[in-house]
């Protein structure tokens, strides 16, 4: 089963937006309806946009439909067309730019829960916020592209996973 990212909760929304429209899809459209097809039309947007971002196959997409309990009729319609179109949204992606990231800096700065003066209580939890960014070839300027908090045992965690791609990383270099 594939996970939803958190963009997917969208699709609750979209549901709804396409449920009140799909009658009105197949039928044409007076004006007082041209709002309503706007919204219908933009969600069906938003879905193969992020369909197209998160590289969902054509299983996955229906699954989170079907998970949505959209009507067949709908689904079917759907996944045939993201399967049709799906190179051209890739390409359309890639012409507006979006691309990975190219994180190239870190910066890191411990956050502690201390007793003060006005609180005599204290968690005793450190905290780490991290900021992960590049900085601009011609300008210099350094973009935040990231920015996260997290506990020591978070931090940890990241940390092992990134030593993994690092290993990963050497045994393909000596392959």
């Amino acid at each position: 089963m594939y996970s939803i990212p958190h963009h997917f909760k969208a699709l609750s929304q979209i549901k709804e937006i396409l449920e009140k429209k799909s009658n009105t899809l197949n039928n044409t459209f007076k004006k007082e309806d041209d709002e309503e097809a706007k919204q219908s039309e933009y969600a069906v947007i938003t879905l193969f946009a992020l369909a197209t971002k998160h590289a969902l196959d054509n299983l996955s997409l229906r699954q989170l439909l079907e998970d949505q309990q959209l009507s067949q009729v709908i689904i079917d319609e759907l996944v045939r067309t993201y399967e049709e179109h799906r190179q051209d949204f890739v390409l359309r992606q890639l012409n507006l730019g979006h691309y990975l990231p190219n994180i190239t800096d870190v910066q890191w700065r411990i956050m502690a829960d201390v007793k003060s003066s006005t609180s005599s209580q204290s968690s005793g939890e450190v905290g780490f916020h991290i900021n992960l960014g590049c900085y601009h070839p011609h300008s210099g300027d350094r973009e935040s592209i990231v920015e996260f908090v997290c506990n020591t045992e978070e931090i940890h965690l990241l940390i092992n996973k990134l030593k993994d791609v690092e290993r990963q990383c050497e045994k393909l270099a000596k392959e």
